[in-house]
């Protein structure tokens, strides 16, 4: 039988079904793909004679898992021996995580957006520009909140991304601006002390 090469086996893809090679089997015309949700074949999805040494599998897009073996198939249609079995998983992309940002009663400011997963785990950054070139927090956290003390000054801007129990990252959401805290109004008292103070003087 023909070697399988791609995808890898047990390799996980994401919102896409792949394109299955294998090597050409000397003395083989053609090639019996069969290709099955379950490892007996009981509940066969394709069935199909190839001429290529690849296929796409467009077709089988659905979420879950898949198993498939390959023969060949002599000039004169004797089928070979069955190759070893083989698996992949196409899993969803992760969705975008969202965050929202409230002030705490402690002076905090804290960052929540909805959690997909129990298995996920999220990358918080903030920075000071909204290309995020220059980050100022670059953090992992399990639970889906983030906690920070207010800035001063100047705007900054926060994200959020999830990352999957296979270590796969999910996209950026929408970035937050953080409006810094508002400036103290000028106290002129001292000032004007200071004139009266000079007047008297003169």
């Amino acid at each position: 039988p023909p070697i399988a090469l791609k995808p890898v086996e047990a390799q996980v893809l994401r919102g896409q079904s792949p394109v299955l090679q294998w090597t050409a089997a000397e003395e083989a015309s053609a090639y019996r793909l069969e290709i099955a949700s379950d490892k007996n074949f009981s509940q066969s999805l394709l069935d199909r004679t190839v001429t290529e040494t690849q296929f796409d599998t467009t077709s089988l897009s659905a979420l879950g898992n898949y198993y498939w073996r390959l023969s060949s198939i002599a000039n004169d249609g004797e089928v070979g021996p069955v190759g070893p079995i083989r698996s992949y998983q196409i899993k969803a992309i992760p969705e975008k995580v969202d965050a929202s940002l409230s002030a705490e009663e402690d002076g905090l400011l804290m960052a929540t957006w909805n959690a997909s997963s129990t298995e996920q785990h999220y990358q918080v950054q903030i920075a000071n520009d909204r290309a995020f070139s220059d980050i100022i927090i670059d953090k992992t956290v399990k639970e889906p909140q983030f906690a920070f003390e207010p800035f001063k000054d100047t705007p900054r801007y926060l994200r959020v991304k999830s990352i999957e129990q296979d270590g796969y990252d999910g996209p950026w959401g929408a970035t937050q601006t953080i409006e810094p805290l508002p400036k103290e109004p000028f106290n002129f008292w001292p000032l004007g002390l200071w004139t009266i103070f000079t007047i008297i003087l003169i």
